[in-house]
C-alpha cells in the first residue's frame, strides 16, 4: 500500500473565520469574480457601473453573524484567503461605498450592494453566490 501523502493545507485552508465556508469561499469568490469581469470586452465594462453580489440558500440565512458581506467585500477589493491581513474582517466592518478598479474603470462596490435572497431556489450548492456587474 502507497503511503498517504495528503498536506494538512490540504485538509485545513488558510484564511479568515469564523466559519471558513462562509468567509474563506465568499472572499475568493469576490476576487475572483473580479478578475475574470476585468477580461470582459470593453464594450460591456464600459457599461459597468456597479458589482451586485446575491448570497442564496446558508449564505443567506447567516451571512451577516458570520462575516460573508465583509468577506464578499474584502474580495471585491482584491483581499485573498490565504494572503489577507488577520483583522481584515474587522477592517470591513463600517464599509463605506467605494469605486475600485477594474480593467482602467472604476466600478462601484457598496454593502447595499449584497442582497440577501432566501426565495431563490438553490442550485447545486448550499452556499451559492451570485455576482453581477452592472
Amino acid at each position: 500500500m502507497p503511503p498517504i501523502t495528503t498536506s494538512i493545507f490540504e485538509l485545513f485552508k488558510t484564511g479568515p473565520g469564523p466559519s471558513s465556508s462562509h468567509t474563506i469561499g465568499p472572499m475568493l469568490a469576490g476576487c475572483e469574480f473580479m478578475e475574470q469581469a476585468a477580461q470582459l470586452p470593453a464594450e460591456t465594462l464600459d457599461r459597468a457601473a456597479r458589482v451586485r453580489v446575491r448570497l442564496l440558500g446558508s449564505l443567506a440565512a447567516t451571512g451577516r453573524g458570520h462575516g460573508t458581506v465583509r468577506a464578499v467585500l474584502a474580495g471585491l477589493l482584491g483581499h485573498r484567503p490565504e494572503t489577507c491581513p488577520p483583522d481584515i474582517l474587522d477592517a470591513m466592518s463600517g464599509f463605506t461605498a467605494r469605486t475600485v478598479p477594474l480593467a482602467g474603470r472604476q466600478v462601484g462596490v457598496s454593502e447595499e450592494g449584497v442582497e440577501f435572497d432566501l426565495l431563490s431556489p438553490l442550485t447545486g450548492h448550499p452556499n451559492t453566490l451570485r455576482f453581477a456587474l452592472l
